[in-house]
């Protein structure tokens, strides 16, 4: 078998100082990418920060692509039409990762029935240091959240912040939905569910990273709140249209489960119009009310039409 290589995909919007550490991570592997692609979102930098930028942007190995339109999901996509390698690597540019990453990776795809690596995820607590600044060390005896899947066990759900797929397969299904903007709710969780069960996903322990979940950039993308619950409510519904579920309803695998419709309607209302904020203040939910209506008018539309998917560099 032909020896595979990988594109590793690093969307950034105004986390300079963790995307720096993210590349020198990403150009200390021990199996290297073949190329490593940033997205960059974020138009405004100082003067010092850019020169740094400017200086990685001249390593062979960095594709640095500018995007005036802060959007994930685009920024994927467009990384995905321009990548040479077989296998797409997907990161945050908020990760920490070790030295074989992207070998753990690459190693699941010795099997022809792989299209996609699902890789583990270990998260902070919402209080911890590390959300701020990035250069921050954390204890050995770190306590962190992970996802609680075995290694190399099959899965339906991925991470966007730590994936992999076959790039044949990513381009053949669309790639990943531009109709989920902003917030970008759901936007792997669509994929994997159009992967279906005819692709398999496999978790890696391995292939793992810690998600700092910086507290600032990513997909903080809007500066209105109305804005923001707008377009997270829209991919709130426009999952559930698509696919006829609640997001968050998953069996120990990953996989759907079905639910009645008034139970799908309960669990998306919780977590729209009726989130804890809004309920503690009753007149938030009356300003909401229009908010939902609009979100749900334009999730039936998106959710019925096919995939956008961006097909040129910008």
């Amino acid at each position: 078998m032909p020896q595979l290589q990988a594109s590793l995909i690093i969307p950034t919007f105004r986390r300079d100082e963790w995307v720096k550490q993210c590349l020198q991570r990403a150009l200390n592997q021990i199996v290297p990418p073949l190329e490593i692609i940033v997205i960059d979102q974020t138009l405004v930098r100082s003067e010092e920060t850019k020169r740094v930028f400017d200086e990685l942007s001249q390593n062979p190995k960095i594709k640095w692509i500018r995007q005036e339109l802060a959007s994930v999901t685009r920024a994927r996509n467009l990384a995905a039409n321009i990548a040479k390698a077989d296998i797409l690597i997907f990161v945050d540019d908020d990760v920490y990762f070790e030295k074989d990453f992207i070998e753990q990776h690459l190693s699941f795809y010795q099997s022809s029935d792989v299209v996609s690596v699902a890789g583990q995820v270990s998260v902070f607590p919402d209080n911890h240091p590390c959300r701020k600044k990035p250069e921050i060390k954390w204890k050995d005896d770190e306590t962190f959240n992970s996802l609680p899947y075995n290694d190399r066990q099959r899965v339906f759900k991925i991470q966007g912040c730590n994936w992999s797929v076959k790039r044949d397969v990513y381009i053949s299904l669309g790639g990943v939905d531009e109709a989920f903007e902003g917030p970008s709710w759901g936007e792997e969780d669509d994929f994997a569910c159009r992967m279906g069960e005819d692709h398999t996903i496999l978790f890696s322990e391995r292939a793992r990273v810690v998600h700092f979940r910086a507290a600032v950039g990513g997909c903080r993308i809007e500066p209105t709140q109305n804005h923001t619950d707008l377009q997270k409510w829209t991919c709130v519904f426009t999952f559930m249209f698509r696919h006829g579920f609640w997001l968050g309803k998953r069996d120990e695998a990953g996989r759907p489960v079905p639910q009645p419709w008034i139970q799908r309607w309960y669990q998306a209302l919780r977590h729209t119009l009726l989130i804890k904020k809004n309920v503690l203040r009753p007149w938030k939910c009356l300003l909401g009310v229009s908010t939902l209506f609009e979100a749900i008018s334009q999730s039936k539309k998106l959710a019925n039409r096919p995939v956008r998917f961006t097909t040129v560099e910008p």
